[in-house]
């Protein structure tokens, strides 16, 4: 390298930074020319230094640092590496401590791999990949300065970390003073190092460490990775995953940041335990180890000797998984080598267990927002290096779940196979974050790699589409399938992911295409998420399984950044717990179905709207929708947030458990919300503030339920219904300062507190305040509980309140009595043209109405029952505007008129009588049916008739104005009028 090659370095290496900010990448510049110089100097001096020496070492792609007690253990691994291609060797730890120059065994170890690498990077197998072969004390250890503001102070630590071998750039120590990775002090007056970040964050090679002491560890890890690698494992495995969450403090949950990173694996079967749901054990996560699965990704506490809740016991006594998963854990201290058989260590070099696994020797940092913690931004970059384009971008991260997040993202996106280049690329994407201090760079060195860092992620992702597309048809789309195997019917097993017990017959197989329909022998359910099995099809991996598509929206992630649902998506069914970190939207007239026993959950950071109108509510409710069932989902649960400020607009809440059921410290607006047919409560609100305007609770359904309990808080509650309620209609207990206006409460109720203030409301008891009676409401029926024309609630609410939507004072409860503007018709005169009279049948009084009788926006009359003429069969549009000065209200009202006549298809015999010659009459015989008749004249019999009369009755009297000889014949008419409002 000669320094005219630095800037150009510089932007190659900052091309892969991306989703990052314009200042972050400048800084990951300046840092990188400066690091890239020392590069320079490093390889100057390397080629000037007598005592270079690489133990007679061939170039190899990846170098093996044995203790030498293990050498002929990982000579035997270096075999099975060659086997697949990638060249490896072996070194001596001894050997290399015995030639190379350094203050310590560390320094000289490093010193040889600089050697290696500068040596070797001009050679057809440059030096990739470095696996150190030992434990704390066999292969050497570097402790890294780290200073970082925590627990409300700064602290000073030294933390263990591999990354001092794959940065191999400058010495870690520029100061000399034995200290290493420190950060400048000329940056952030915190750091304790000189000027210059002493600290290579770019890395030349990727380490990984198997902390192996004796030949019964090696042996027991030798095994597991072999047995990965060469997929001599369940037919299934590779594409589950098992996400793990824990409580992290009282309002802190690590489910959420666990979701975001199952949103890298779409084609996976994923599995959760978390503690927010309740679904969180020892018990079941040993159940889903020994069960098989290909991930392990873990948020929650550790130490040296617990990870997620087992102990160094737990793994040798209760695993017995033969198939052996990928392990990353966000916990503190687990993967503490230095201290006697960490817990990591344990998962990897026990029978059972794990082949590889990323951990933390020191602290992890989650956050106390949202669920990005330091480690989780890791974790996410580390996936999405292996597999495939996708990436969001979250505030308030947490480290550990940065680098989490990172370490993935470096699988899916940026489609890094081998785990130790994913690893590397999962830091390096955050380097524009890691500043001198700080617990990113915490981090940043004290998460580490126990696996062989060549090692090819396995994602078993096949060449097939399969999607629902009626209740009972799966449609396949394969690639490279041309032969009959694709229509056998054996070749095809259909099943419920969670229940595969539970089977769907395929009848028949027929051809769309180039897609391929599988008939089923029923529907498949809704809400149940599906999966296929197909075998022995030509040009496809055997047996294969598969995710179905769902015919309907199925949710199964928690919400960790802002989304909408919208009606596009509606059914929505949520078939897990729905976690909602974050703010969930949902449009009108959107349905939400809850699998049973499962709920919502609210908390820190999480919040509901809902913006359904008066034409379309959004609906909870459960699978079957059936209050007579048992499929009750549980409720919608508000975890201990007093800024969540949730929002119900038009929102029914049905067949549930409990309805809304609200922790310490949550607050809620509810707008127009019914919460009908659930179990215990329809709304419980524990020590938190409720706003609810226009709120119905009816019919719970439990012997000892509460349509409303209100246990300390704050409740301020207008035009409330609450009734036919199984047990109590209304609690309110340890002195909620409780306010109610125009409401009913009917039924028994227990109200303790002495902050009440109730007026204007009808409550079955005589309670004291102003407007308050002890009337019957006179609902319409135990099911509808709108108010009858009788009702007393009418017109009898606040005065000062808004006055109702038909302008009147107020009604009382939940739905107001309102009579809108309404006429009908009738035929006044039956002929043509046609008398309409109209009538007014608006209840209540009005100042003044208009009617427009053929839509022109011209009104034609202010008459109370106004008369118009119909003079042809047709639809006429007819308006009403009524005026309501007091209340500045107007409300228009339309009927459509259609008129039509019909002639009778009969004989009439005519009796003409001439009684002088000026003057006749015409009597014939009255037709059932007929309305009027229609009488015609002609002088001639072949000429055209013309219309001389219209006749209600039976004869006709008429003047001949000349002496010729005229004919006469007479049609009866059937006339309609219909009114459609």
């Amino acid at each position: 390298m000669t320094l005219t090659t630095v800037l150009e370095t510089v932007k190659n290496r900052v091309k892969f930074l991306t989703n990052i900010t314009d200042f972050e990448k400048l800084t990951a510049q300046m840092y990188l020319t400066d690091s890239i110089f020392n590069e320079y100097m490093n390889h100057y001096s390397a080629l000037n230094h007598s005592s270079r020496n690489i133990l007679n070492t061939s170039p190899c792609e990846m170098l093996i640092i044995s203790p030498s007690g293990l050498v002929n253990e990982w000579e035997s691994y270096a075999a099975f590496k060659d086997s697949l291609n990638l060249s490896t060797n072996v070194v001596d730890i001894a050997d290399i401590t015995a030639t190379y120059s350094g203050r310590d065994s560390a320094e000289k170890l490093r010193n040889f791999l600089i050697e290696a690498y500068t040596e070797w990077s001009s050679n057809p197998t440059p030096l990739k990949y470095v696996l150190l072969g030992g434990d704390a004390g066999f292969v050497p250890e570097r402790a890294l300065r780290i200073d970082a503001y925590y627990n409300s102070g700064w602290h000073h630590n030294n933390v263990y970390s591999d990354h001092y071998y794959s940065g191999l750039d400058g010495n870690w120590d520029s100061d000399n003073d034995s200290i290493f990775g420190e950060g400048d002090a000329t940056i952030d007056t915190q750091a304790s190092g000189n000027s210059g970040d002493e600290a290579d964050l770019l890395f030349e090679v990727a380490v990984g460490r198997i902390p192996v002491e004796t030949t019964t560890e090696f042996n027991n890890w030798f095994l597991k990775q072999r047995d990965y690698t060469s997929q001599t494992v369940a037919e299934d495995f590779y594409q589950k995953a098992l996400m793990i969450g824990e409580r992290l403090s009282s309002t802190i949950f690590g489910g959420p940041a666990m979701d975001e990173l199952a949103g890298y694996f779409p084609e996976y079967s994923i599995s959760t335990l978390y503690a927010i749901d309740a679904t969180y054990s020892e018990a079941a996560i040993v159940n889903h180890i020994n069960s098989g699965t290909a991930l392990v990704n873990h948020l929650g506490h550790g130490n040296p000797t617990t990870i997620f809740s087992f102990t160094l016991s737990d793994i040798e006594n209760n695993l017995t998984n033969t198939d052996y998963p990928f392990i990353y854990t966000q916990g503190c201290n687990t993967s503490k080598f230095t201290t006697d058989d960490a817990i990591a260590e344990c998962f990897i070099l026990d029978e059972h267990g794990a082949f590889a696994l990323v951990g933390n020797t020191s602290y992890g940092f989650y956050s106390s927002f949202e669920n990005q913690g330091t480690s989780q931004l890791y974790h996410r970059e580390f996936y999405d290096a292996f597999i495939y384009g996708f990436y969001s971008s979250f505030e308030n991260q947490g480290t550990s779940q940065l680098y989490h997040r990172e370490f993935y993202d470096a699988f899916i996106r940026e489609e890094f196979d081998e785990i130790g280049l994913a690893f590397n690329d999962g830091k390096e994407d955050l380097i524009g974050m890691t500043a001198q201090t700080g617990t990113k760079r915490y981090v940043y060195y004290d998460n580490i790699l126990f696996a062989d860092p060549s090692t090819l992620f396995i994602s078993e992702i096949q060449d097939v589409s399969v999607v629902q597309t009626t209740p009972n048809i799966i449609e396949l789309n394969f690639s490279g399938v041309t032969d009959s195997s694709i229509f056998t019917l054996s070749n095809y097993s259909v099943y419920e992911r969670d229940d595969t017990a539970t089977t769907y017959a395929v009848t028949s197989i027929t051809q769309n295409g180039n897609s391929y329909n599988l008939n089923l022998a029923s529907n498949l359910p809704a809400g149940i998420p599906l999966e296929i099995k197909m075998e022995n099809i030509t040009n496809h991996i055997s047996p294969s399984i598969k995710k179905v598509t769902p015919l309907y929206t199925i949710k199964e992630s928690s919400i960790v950044s802002p989304v909408t649902w919208t009606i596009e998506e509606s059914p929505i069914y949520i078939y897990k717990h729905q976690i909602v970190n974050s703010i969930l939207t949902i449009e009108p007239g959107v349905e939400v179905r809850i699998n049973q026993d499962k709920g919502f959950y609210i908390y820190w950071g999480g919040k509901i709207i809902t913006n359904g109108d008066s034409t379309a509510y959004v609906n909870f409710t459960s699978y079957s929708d059936n209050p007579n069932a048992t499929d009750n989902w549980v409720d919608l649960t508000f975890l201990m947030d007093p800024a969540d400020d949730s929002q119900f607009n038009y929102t029914t809440i049905k067949n549930s458990k409990s309805g809304i059921w609200l922790d310490s410290l949550s607050t809620i607006e509810l707008n127009h919300v019914k919460l009908s047919d659930n179990l215990n409560y329809g709304l419980y609100s524990y020590y938190s503030t409720v706003n609810a305007n226009y709120l119905e609770v009816t019919n719970t359904q439990a012997a000892a339920s509460k349509g409303i309990y209100f246990e300390g808080g704050e409740a301020n509650i207008s035009h409330l219904s609450c009734s036919n309620n199984s047990n109590l209609e209304l609690v309110a207990i340890d002195n909620v300062d409780l306010t109610i206006e125009n409401s009913i409460v009917w039924g028994d109720y227990t109200i303790t507190t002495t902050n009440k203030d109730i007026t204007y409301s009808i409550l079955s008891n005589s309670m004291e305040g102003e407007g308050n009676q002890t009337n019957n409401p006179l609902f319409v029926s135990a099911e509808d509980f709108s108010l009858t024309s009788a009702s007393p609630a009418i017109n009898a609410g606040n005065t000062s309140s808004p006055v109702d939507t038909d302008g009147t004072i107020t009604d009382i409860g939940f739905h107001s009595f309102y009579s809108p503007a309404n006429f009908t018709g009738s035929i006044v005169l039956g002929s043509s043209p046609k008398v309409i009279q109209l009538s007014n049948g608006t209840l209540g009084e009005v100042d003044s109405l208009f009617w427009d009788f053929d839509n022109n926006e011209t009104w034609d009359s202010q008459e109370d029952n106004a008369q118009f003429t119909i003079d042809t069969e047709g639809t006429q549009t007819v308006k009403m505007r009524l005026v309501k000065g007091a209340w500045s209200k107007v409300t228009t009202y339309t009927n459509f008129i259609t008129s039509t006549f019909t002639a009778i298809d009969t004989n009439i015999n005519n009796i003409i009588n001439v009684s002088d010659p000026s003057t006749y009459s015409l009597n014939w015989d009255s037709i059932n049916n007929s309305d009027y008749y229609l009488i015609y004249s002609s002088e001639l019999p072949g000429s055209d008739f013309s219309l001389i009369n219209t006749q209600s009755t039976n004869s006709y009297e008429g003047q001949l104005d000349d002496s010729s000889m005229h004919f006469y014949y007479v049609v009866p008419v059937e006339q309609e009028i219909i009114f459609t409002y």
